[in-house]
């Protein structure tokens, strides 16, 4: 009967008190948009991002009034601390839905209502509340009115502002929260008005902080297929594999190519989580057009086949007026399909195709670049400024360097497959000295050998004379030289006239020595000397350097082209390696042996010196030779047969001084040529005859007889000449 009593007497309650049901009047729907997220998005600085969504849900049909406004945030201190003031939230604001769709903030047609500056400190607790300004007239409130707290968020690790990099990548906890205090009112971080004491369907005061990360993201100019000798940012132009085949046997400088890859070495795996998405991507690579040619560019492996372009907008030369030496190129290249965005993971954006036009170094430079994520927001990239070359150039991304002579790396293992290494170094000269004297009738010919001639010494032009002769290996000598000291443009002073003479030394009745002096001598980096003597009566046994030589440049290369040796001729190759030679002494010293009764002659027929910046230094040749001949007469050529000049040689004893004659006739006795008539001292001389007759037209292929001869002397040789 107690029960019954008790179930009447609560009906009756509920009859006259219906609004005890329903014992709130409104209710607030929190929520944060970005806090299921474990990584969020990435933020860019200065931009404005949704933390957190409020929307009024009208119980009655009573008229509420929004009074107050208030967050509270938060920015948690990683761990381990890494420069805690890289990114912090600058400034919260409050926004008002006014369009027809509440789900999502625009902020071009949803209305601002207050801003509030809020600089805060890393902590791991929300702060104090910070409280929006409203307006005087308040608020009202309907049903789904609905509001937006935004975060602003800046860099502060520098003041720079072309400088986006971060220094924390694994992303910072940004949160916002609000309070609803139940046990008082005047602590809700809503309030409205008139107030209902409890509203449900509120998260709180637990603050959901959601990570928010700023990615450094590396776009490098990326060598992809570097040799030993190279890492990944330096381009050293390669020829095909020295392997026999016609085209590595023809190639020359014009044949030199490299790829350079635009690339992100930056990975989703380098953190657990992450993704790194890109939907666009654009930047301009600039280089010297006067070294390097563009011959394509293509798009990278990260656009899977979605990237899109159409003429004049996937890529294109840029105009550039202020600097003409300097080609520019814009590539664009973006993903149509957004549903299908790539995935970053060490990928190439584009791939640029280069062939080298001339020697020299160019940088290689990126600028403008911008890569555009999943979401729309700008990457913060970084470019990899790692190779400064002179002082007075500016740092760029990459450099491609040739300089002529550099056939190989710097270890044995490169030596024949055509890859260099930007400097010229034993390797190089070995690998030359295989081939030195060679021309395109041997099969052993090599073009890319054939780098220098007698019309032009810059050692950073090619000049090719279809012979690999002295003039190549003094390209070698001049680039060695720059290679071995870091030194590319040094200048030197007027030097003095070098002097240069021959000089008998002690030796035995039939052995002797005969060296080569100078005086005045100015950093010499390459020398060739050709020397007469007589075969029938003199043989060539040896040579070594000197002791200026040895004290100047201990680390050296002389060289003897022995078929020359047959003819008479001691053509003599120099190259300095520790250093340039400079100042007075013996340079050469060489052995030779009497084959007869007298004493044989040996003249300084030419003489190249060439110095570190291959310039030919001025030297005067002493007239005497190192040794006049007593009895004999002698008259030769060389080379024969011959096609374009043959040098003709002859010595004059002491005892047939007087008058000579030097003429050619052909076979049938007709005259030619006539080079001497006159008196003539004792002594070697030095006549070159290039194929004309003597009204200086040239003569046709055939046989010719070659005359010296005085009163009581007469020598004469065949000459061949082939067309």
């Amino acid at each position: 009967m107690r029960k019954c009593h008790s179930f009447w007497v609560l009906l009756l309650i509920l009859i006259l008190r219906p609004g005890w049901l329903a014992a709130e009047d409104y209710r607030w729907i929190i929520t944060y948009p970005n806090a299921s997220n474990d990584w969020g998005r990435q933020v860019a600085s200065g931009e404005n991002k949704v933390a957190l969504k409020a929307q009024f849900i009208k119980i009655n049909e009573a008229d509420y009034k929004l009074i107050k406004f208030a967050v509270r945030p938060l920015q948690e201190v990683p761990i381990p601390l890494s420069y805690p003031d890289d990114w912090l939230i600058d400034s919260v604001q409050l926004w008002r839905n006014t369009d027809e769709y509440p789900g999502s903030l625009d902020q071009s047609n949803d209305s601002l209502i207050s801003t509030a500056n809020i600089i805060i400190d890393p902590q791991s607790s929300p702060l104090n509340t910070i409280i929006f300004n409203l307006p005087e007239s308040e608020i009202e409130l309907d049903d789904t009115t609905t509001f937006f707290v935004t975060m602003i968020f800046h860099n502060f690790h520098d003041t720079v502002p072309d400088n986006r990099e971060i220094s924390y990548q694994n992303g910072y906890s940004f949160g916002i929260t609000v309070v609803n205090d139940p046990a008082d009112n005047n602590n809700d971080d809503l309030i409205v008005t008139p107030s209902a004491k409890i509203a449900n369907n509120w998260n709180g005061s637990t603050a959901l902080p959601y990570k928010f990360r700023a990615v450094n993201l590396p776009v490098v100019i990326f060598n992809k297929n570097k040799s030993s000798a190279e890492d990944s940012v330096r381009f050293y132009p390669n020829y095909l594999p020295i392997s026999g085949t016609v085209p590595s046997q023809n190639e020359i400088i014009t044949d030199l190519s490299f790829s350079a890859y635009i690339s992100l070495p930056h990975s989703n795996l380098q953190n657990e989580g992450a993704e790194d998405r890109l939907s666009y991507a654009s930047f301009k690579v600039k280089w010297d057009n006067s070294i390097l040619q563009l011959d394509s560019l293509r798009y990278g492996d990260i656009w899977q086949g979605k990237a899109y372009s159409s003429e004049g907008s996937g890529f294109g030369a840029v105009e550039i007026d202020s600097d003409p030496k300097y080609s520019i190129i814009r590539f664009e290249g973006l993903v149509m399909d957004d549903t299908n965005y790539v995935d970053i993971d060490y990928n190439n954006l584009a791939i640029l195709d280069f062939r080298v036009i001339k020697p020299g170094v160019s940088p290689i430079m990126l600028s403008d670049i911008q890569i555009i994520d999943q979401w729309g927001i700008p990457y913060h990239v970084y470019q990899n400024l790692s190779n400064e070359t002179e002082s007075a150039t500016p740092l760029c991304d990459a450099w491609v360097k040739f300089i002529i002579g550099d056939f190989a790396a710097a270890v044995s293992s490169d030596l024949l497959n055509g890859m260099g290494d930007g400097q010229i170094d034993m390797t190089d000269i070995s690998l030359f000295s295989n081939y030195i004297w060679l021309n395109p009738d041997s099969a052993n010919w090599y073009e890319r050998f054939d780098i220098g001639s007698a019309e032009s010494h810059d050692p950073d032009e090619l000049s090719p004379d279809d012979t690999t002769n002295f003039y190549d290996l003094m390209i070698l000598a001049t680039n060695y030289f720059r290679s071995y000291t870091g030194v590319f443009a040094q200048k030197t002073g007027a030097p003095k006239q070098l002097a240069i003479g021959l000089q008998k030394s002690a030796g035995s009745d039939c052995e002797y020595f005969v060296s080569l002096n100078f005086q005045n001598l100015s950093k010499l980096a390459a020398a060739q000397f050709k020397l007469g003597f007589d075969p029938a009566t003199t043989e060539f046994l040896g040579l070594q350097p000197g002791g200026l030589v040895k004290s100047s440049s201990p680390e050296n290369l002389l060289i003897c082209h022995e078929p020359s040796l047959a003819n008479g001729i001691i053509d003599l190759n120099f190259m300095a390696l520790s250093g340039p030679v400079t100042g007075d002494g013996e340079f050469a010293v060489i052995r030779l042996k009497k084959l007869t009764a007298g004493a044989p002659a040996l003249q300084l027929l030419k003489a190249d010196c060439r110095d570190i910046n291959g310039r030919q230094i001025d030297a005067q040749i002493e007239a005497a030779p190192a040794i006049l001949p007593e009895k004999f007469l002698t008259l030769t050529n060389y080379p024969n047969p011959f096609n374009a000049t043959t040098a003709i040689r002859f010595t004059i004893p002491i005892d047939k001084a007087g008058d000579f004659s030097l003429k050619i006739f052909d076979l049938r006795g007709n005259l030619v040529q006539t080079f001497q008539h006159g008196p003539m001292e004792s002594g070697s001389y030095y006549i070159v005859w290039d194929g004309k007759d003597q009204f200086g037209q040239a003569v046709s292929s055939g046989i010719y007889l070659l005359s010296l001869k005085s009163k009581n002397a007469h020598q004469f040789c065949k000459v061949t000449l082939i067309r």
